[in-house]
């Protein structure tokens, strides 16, 4: 049982990360800019299908009996470890050899937002801290890229790892 659980959250998680590179190579062919704020949102879906897919999987076709929610909680904390582990590998590969471009795409499209004279730098911390912002923004780099990508899908992912594993002790 527990080696099924393991083997079934390592191997749905690495499914889960293909997915995920498959949308995010969709989006680059599509808008030139993978990480347009627009369509780059839509990832959490991927994230959310592959989580539920795989639980759903594990407790109808592979599971004896009703998972305890501390199983299916860490067979989805896994699920999310892989595919964001999965993620990560994909976008050094991503911004290091096939579009190293595309950092560049993200900063100008964050500074453009920026610029617009309507802005609240109040609402930034004040104008020193705006512009430390900028400054920061401008030494953008593919780490950054791949570490915010992390934090982000991490504690999304996590939140819904909870939620998925209190469903399938109920269903």
């Amino acid at each position: 049982m527990k080696k099924n659980l393991i083997l079934t959250g390592i191997f749905g998680g690495i499914k889960g990360g293909v997915f995920f590179i498959l949308f995010f190579l969709t989006i680059y062919f599509i808008y030139d800019n993978p990480f347009l704020p627009d369509p780059k949102s839509l990832d959490f879906f991927v994230y959310l299908l592959s989580v539920f897919g795989v639980l759903l999987f594990y407790r109808f076709r592979i599971a004896e009996e009703r998972p305890s929610y501390w199983q299916a909680l860490f067979l989805g904390v896994l699920i999310v470890s892989m595919m964001v582990f999965t993620a990560c590998i994909f976008l050094y590969i991503f911004l290091t050899y096939i579009a190293p471009e595309t950092i560049q795409l993200y900063v100008d499209n964050l500074l453009t937002q920026l610029s617009n004279p309507e802005i609240d730098k109040e609402a930034y911390g004040g104008e020193a801290q705006f512009n430390q912002m900028i400054a920061d923004l401008k030494a953008t780099n593919k780490w950054d890229l791949i570490f915010l990508e992390m934090r982000q899908k991490l504690v999304i992912s996590f939140a819904m790892t909870l939620i998925g594993a209190a469903i399938i002790r109920l269903v």
